[in-house]
């Protein structure tokens, strides 16, 4: 509430299917939905199609995928299911060239 009193929508992150009922139950507007998991550091990719799928079509929700994004066939996958948006960090870092990897993404 403190954010959107000056102006800014917060990003609510979550990481599975209880917390995204929780962050659509709070109001949240903006999700990220992290595909890592935090204690494993495993990546199950199939993250954010499950927790899209409790978003009503009706909505106005923005939904990002959070973590696994390593070529354009991932963001395909992830706009797909209802993502808007992609967040890419581990795939950027490891390239040989972070700007030919964006463009190809």
């Amino acid at each position: 509430a403190a954010s959107r009193g000056l102006g800014m929508e917060p990003l609510v992150e979550v990481a599975n299917e209880p917390e995204m009922r929780i962050a659509l139950e709070a109001g949240a507007r903006v999700i990220g939905i992290n595909n890592r998991n935090l204690h494993t550091f495993e990546v199950d990719m199939s993250t954010t199609g499950r927790c899209a799928a409790l978003v009503p079509k009706e909505s106005d929700v923005i939904l990002l995928a959070l973590s696994g994004v390593a070529d354009h066939a991932d963001v395909t996958a992830f706009l797909e299911v209802g993502a808007k948006g992609v967040l890419v960090g581990e795939s950027l870092m490891r390239a040989p060239s972070p700007a030919v990897l964006a463009r190809e993404l």
